[in-house]
């Protein structure tokens, strides 16, 4: 059989008809069968609905519109019949030629006061640096505002938070409570619980460290929690390196001072940069030292939450660091909080005057004080007469000198 006696007995039945050889089957109607037809049968029939339209392509965008018209708002755009648009900033001479517009060039080019535009106005580079999430248009951003560009973020970001039933979120009719007229802190709503006491420590106290700025937010984040915060200056205390004979003949000072700030202290906090997989020096020298003299020998990290962190210049942020100093807070009888509370890219998620410009890791930092502050004040508030609690207590444990007791 003839293929144009098939193609036309097929046309038949779709009440249609074939084309004659070499005549242009699309001529009087658009390439996809019989649209043209049925377009008309539809105006003419009544009642009918109307056939959904046809989803917009890629290409029915116009190739010169902008998608962030924040960042286009300051920026003349010419396009040229080559198809390459003239790139313009309204507030200097800077130019670029691009078919493709330049979002990123130019938001790092208006919110950057060394290296971009030196007249943008102060608002604009805020405005930018708020609606961008980008690390590097934030550092940029921590030089021209005293704000930090995190807090700029937030106010056009802000988490999302569940609502509480006083606030209308749970799904009740009735409207907020008096008492959470004006929403309180988490800090305040335990006024009537003790504080607990959060002692620091540093592993690292040269100039610039970041691990000293990442101690610094944290214990800042420690007051606005709530907390009785209380800085261990290890730099301060000049412990000497420890020696068995010196333990014996002088124990020093420091070092009795040291380990009764930890026993003291409902919970403990340690940030320390990664020496060869390792904790510092200085940090390991003065947990050597708070494991001596009297009393317990443990006793200064014994049934303590503690919080560990770190920063580093890599991507890992001194992790293994964290899993060894975890492994020995643990074998003292410590309570370590879960949680990766490592601070990588420090170079890029510090500023210049030691702020986070990293909303990611800001967030980090929070929620990693909020859950020790959290701990720690059912520590400070829990009746220690309890018969259980006094003898969990007064355990040895395995590492001890001495018998164990059960």
């Amino acid at each position: 059989m003839d293929i144009r006696e098939v193609i036309a007995g097929a046309n038949s039945r779709e009440g249609g008809s074939a084309p004659e050889p070499g005549e242009d089957s699309n001529r009087d109607g658009p390439p996809y069968g019989n649209d043209g037809d049925a377009d008309a049968e539809e105006d003419s029939t009544d009642g009918e609905a109307s056939s959904p339209a046809r989803k917009k392509r890629k290409s029915d965008r116009h190739p010169g519109k902008p998608k962030n018209t924040l960042v286009w708002e300051h920026i003349i755009i010419t396009e040229q019949p080559s198809g390459v648009n003239d790139q313009k900033c309204k507030y200097c001479d800077k130019v670029k030629l691009s078919k493709q517009l330049q979002t990123t060039f130019w938001t790092m080019h208006l919110v950057d006061p060394a290296k971009g535009c030196p007249n943008c106005p102060l608002e604009v580079r805020q405005a930018l640096a708020a609606n961008s999430r980008s690390a590097d248009v934030h550092r940029a951003a921590s030089m021209i505002s005293d704000q930090t560009p995190a807090m700029l973020a937030a106010k056009m970001h802000p988490p999302i938070r569940r609502k509480k039933k006083s606030e209308g979120g749970g799904g009740g009719t009735a409207g907020p409570s008096p008492s959470a007229a004006g929403t309180p802190s988490r800090s305040k709503s335990f006024h009537n619980q003790m504080k607990p006491t959060i002692v620091g420590i540093c592993g690292s106290q040269r100039t610039g460290s970041f691990n000293k700025m990442l101690f610094g937010l944290a214990m800042q984040q420690l007051s606005a929690e709530g907390a009785n915060a209380k800085e261990i200056d290890l730099k301060a205390l000049d412990l000497p390196i420890y020696d068995a004979d010196l333990e014996k003949d002088k124990f020093p000072q420091a070092a009795k001072k040291l380990k009764a700030d930890l026993v003291s202290a409902d919970g403990i906090i340690i940030v320390c940069p990664e020496y060869n997989g390792f904790v510092s020096p200085l940090l390991l020298n003065a947990i050597t030292w708070a494991t001596r003299g009297e009393g317990r020998m443990y006793a200064g990290f014994k049934d303590k939450f503690v919080t560990l962190m770190s920063a580093s210049p890599g991507t890992m942020g001194g992790v293994r660091m964290l899993r060894s100093l975890q492994q020995m807070m643990q074998d003292m009888g410590a309570i370590v909080v879960p949680g990766n509370n490592s601070v990588g890219n420090a170079f890029q998620t510090f500023d210049l005057e030691g702020q986070i410009c990293d909303e990611r890791a800001l967030r980090k930092v929070e929620t990693a004080v909020y859950q020790l502050v959290r701990y720690t004040r059912y520590q400070a508030n829990r009746d220690r007469d309890a018969v259980m609690d006094d003898t969990v207590i007064r355990m040895h444990n395995m590492g001890e000198y001495g018998r164990v007791d059960w």
